[in-house]
């Protein structure tokens, strides 16, 4: 049962975290960091905006994020 469990989540999307903040190193810090890092056997895949108004824009179109 365990391992059907982990083939269902490995077959659904990332979770996807938005990361706003204006220092591009931030960003790439984060990546690193959480390279490895899943929740509940799923992936996450990290967005960068650079601004607010960035993110607002963004989220105006995308409404998937798990994280901001």
């Amino acid at each position: 049962m365990l391992d059907q469990m982990t083939v269902a989540a490995a077959e659904r999307p990332p979770w996807r975290i938005l990361v706003v903040d204006d220092e591009r190193d931030v960003f790439v810090a984060t990546q690193v960091a959480l390279r490895q890092f899943t929740v509940d056997g799923r992936p996450v895949e990290l967005v960068h905006a650079d601004s607010g108004a960035g993110a607002f824009a963004l989220l105006a179109r995308e409404t998937d994020f798990a994280l901001v």
